[in-house]
Order: structure tokens, then C-alpha cells, then sequence
């Protein structure tokens, strides 16, 4: 069974964001960061844990008890798996990226354009 501690950084991690990016997303200090990923750090609170799996793309279930699956998309379930990690080409990785970045409804509109352009 992981930590939270572990989950946390493992989730900054599948993301390929960096302390510093995480915690400027989250509107936190890097030293927050920092603290949730020791294993004797203090723990983030609720508010910050549902952010944190928004932002890497996690599911909440798992970040907070290691239950369930990681990934709140099930589709990444299908990508392949390099060294332990899911593998996606630079370009998904940059769309998930960015994609991550938007308000719900933005992506929401904006995956209604990619349908349309792929029909």
C-alpha cells in the first residue's frame, strides 16, 4: 500500500510537471508541495487533493486512499507502459497538458471541435 505522500508525487509525476509547476497551478507555495510528497510532511487538505487530481489528470479515489484506479480517464489505461509509467507521444502529452489547464466547460467545448473536425 502507498502514502499519500508517495500518490501525490507519483501523480505530480505521471503529469511530467515539476514541484514548482504543481504548486503554481494549485495557487501554493513550492514548499507546500515539497511537504505533501515527504513521507513525515504534512498532509494537503481536502480542497487540495480534489486540485491535485484535476491537474494531473488522477482519479480522486486513488490520490486520497489508494483505491481504485489511478487514472480518471480510463482510455490512458490503453496506453502503452514504458519503465512503469503510461507512455504517450509528445504531442497527447502536450494536448493532455493543455487540455488539464482549461475550466470544464472550455474542454468541454473544445473536444466539441475536435469531434467535428475528425468527422
Amino acid at each position: 500500500m502507498t502514502t499519500l505522500s508517495e500518490r501525490v508525487r507519483r501523480a505530480r509525476t505521471i503529469s511530467k510537471l515539476t514541484q514548482s509547476q504543481l504548486s503554481e497551478r494549485l495557487g501554493v507555495l513550492r514548499g507546500a508541495v515539497t511537504q505533501w510528497e515527504h513521507p513525515d510532511g504534512t498532509l494537503p487538505s481536502m480542497r487540495h487533493l480534489i486540485a491535485i487530481a484535476q491537474h494531473t489528470g488522477v482519479n480522486l479515489e486513488w490520490l486520497g486512499t489508494g483505491r481504485g484506479e489511478v487514472y480518471l480517464d480510463s482510455s490512458l489505461q490503453t496506453c502503452p507502459v514504458v519503465n512503469g509509467e503510461r507512455f504517450l507521444d509528445e504531442i497527447e502529452t502536450e494536448c493532455l497538458r493543455l487540455l488539464r489547464c482549461m475550466p470544464r466547460r472550455v474542454r468541454e467545448q473544445f473536444v466539441s471541435l475536435m469531434r467535428a473536425i475528425v468527422r
